[in-house]
């Protein structure tokens, strides 16, 4: 869809509870983890990955990996 063009695709899996084993193998495929705290959601993993689970789309707007 053309409002899309442009867009970076950011991808999150959320759980209220995530075990670490899950964790790992999100980070490993460059996934956000994001879980409950203790008020709020929290992304588990975003000191391993950073801004690298941002990926930037090609052009055309068709990510790329």
């Amino acid at each position: 869809l053309p409002e899309y063009r442009g867009k970076r695709i950011i991808p999150i899996f959320a759980s209220l509870y995530m075990g670490e084993d899950v964790v790992n193998y999100l980070t490993r495929h460059r996934i956000y983890a994001m879980a409950m705290g203790e008020e709020t959601m929290d992304l588990l993993n975003f000191a391993a990955l950073g801004d690298r689970g941002v990926r930037q789309p090609r052009q055309g707007g068709v990510e790329e990996d």
